[in-house]
């Protein structure tokens, strides 16, 4: 099993059927760091999922580079966003992240990658859709 197919595994056992999509773009991770180092757990919890993306695109060799998960490109040499699948609970440990390149989302408008990061969802996950976080009632367990 490869780390996309064990993540994708670790992400669906911990969900239990419900999952926080969180986009991120380059100019998103000051912020992030700074509420990281003021105590921010959730902060903290994007970042390291990140951070371990980020550091396997630059490590990655030719011929096993790390993809675009929507159109195959090498996200090595490209500028690209990213997109964090979590459960959607608050002590959320598992996360897997996905590149979305810019020749995929040209304007890199946050609709356009959660877009893109849905529709890879859906080949794995075919019953995905985006919820309104009003819509999820957390004391009942419905959506």
């Amino acid at each position: 099993m490869d780390n996309i197919e064990a993540g994708i595994m670790r992400v669906h056992r911990e969900a239990a059927g419900v999952l926080a999509v969180e986009v991120v773009r380059y100019s998103d991770i000051p912020p992030l760091l700074f509420a990281a180092a003021g105590g921010d757990a959730s902060a903290e919890r994007t970042i390291g999922i990140l951070g371990g993306f980020l550091d396997g695109v630059g490590r990655a060799r030719r011929g096993n580079s790390i993809l675009c998960a929507t159109c195959r490109h090498a996200l090595k040499r490209s500028k690209f966003a990213c997109v964090i699948v979590r459960p959607f609970r608050d002590d959320r440990s598992e996360g897997l992240c996905l590149g979305v390149c810019a020749r995929c989302v040209p304007h890199g408008s946050v609709a356009d990658i959660e877009a893109k990061g849905l529709a890879f969802l859906k080949r794995v996950w075919p019953e995905s859709r985006i919820l309104d976080p009003g819509q999820i009632h957390v004391d009942r367990g419905h959506a």
